[in-house]
C-alpha cells in the first residue's frame, strides 16, 4: 500500500530501510517498495504534497516548472510529476543501496539532469565497467561545465581506461 503522501514513508528511516533490504517486508505489514506500475495515477492531493526535508533543490525547483508548465493541462502535470517522484526515489535507493539498477532507472526516468548521470557513471566506475561510466560522466560534464565532482571523476575514469589499455597492449 502506497502512504497517503509518498514522502511520510520517507520521514520514518525505519520503513526506508525496510524498502531498502533484499528481501522486501510482505504485504501484510503495508511497508513495501511501491509499484509504479500498480499504481499508474496519483491523486491531486498527493502530486501538490511538498516534499521533505523541505528545501530548494533539483527535485523541488522540477516540481515547479512541471507545474507551471503544464499549467491548464492536468494530465500532463500530473505524468510529469509522476516521473519525477520516480526519479526521486530511485534516486534515494541508489545511494542507500549502491546497486546499479536503481541508478539506470534513475538516469532513464530523469535523463536530462547532469547530476543523475554523474551519479551513475560514478557508480559504473566502482563498479569497474569504465567504458560506460565515462560516456555518463562525458554528458554530466558536458551539461555541467562546474560540477567539479564530474569533472574529476570523469578524469579518473579515463586515466583507468588508458591504464587498462597500456595493460593489454
Amino acid at each position: 500500500m502506497i502512504p497517503a503522501m509518498p514522502w511520510q514513508a520517507l520521514i520514518s528511516r525505519k520503513s526506508w530501510l525496510r524498502w531498502t533490504s533484499d528481501n522486501p517486508p510482505s504485504s501484510k505489514r503495508g511497508t513495501h517498495w511501491p509499484s509504479w506500475k500498480r499504481h499508474p495515477h496519483l491523486s491531486e492531493e498527493v502530486l501538490d504534497a511538498p516534499h521533505l526535508p523541505v528545501k530548494f533543490d533539483t527535485f523541488s525547483s522540477s516540481m515547479e516548472r512541471a507545474a507551471w508548465s503544464n499549467a491548464g493541462h492536468p494530465d500532463k502535470e500530473a505524468s510529469a510529476k509522476h516521473h519525477l517522484l520516480r526519479w526521486r526515489l530511485h534516486s534515494l535507493r541508489a545511494h542507500l543501496t549502491e546497486r546499479l539498477g536503481h541508478f539506470y532507472e534513475a538516469a532513464l526516468a530523469q535523463p536530462d539532469l547532469p547530476a543523475t548521470r554523474a551519479a551513475l557513471g560514478c557508480a559504473l566506475a566502482r563498479a569497474g565497467k569504465f567504458p560506460e561510466a565515462a560516456a555518463h560522466l562525458a554528458h554530466a560534464k558536458a551539461e555541467n561545465p562546474f560540477d567539479t565532482t564530474a569533472a574529476r571523476a570523469y578524469f579518473g575514469v579515463l586515466g583507468e581506461r588508458a591504464t587498462k589499455a597500456a595493460n593489454v597492449a
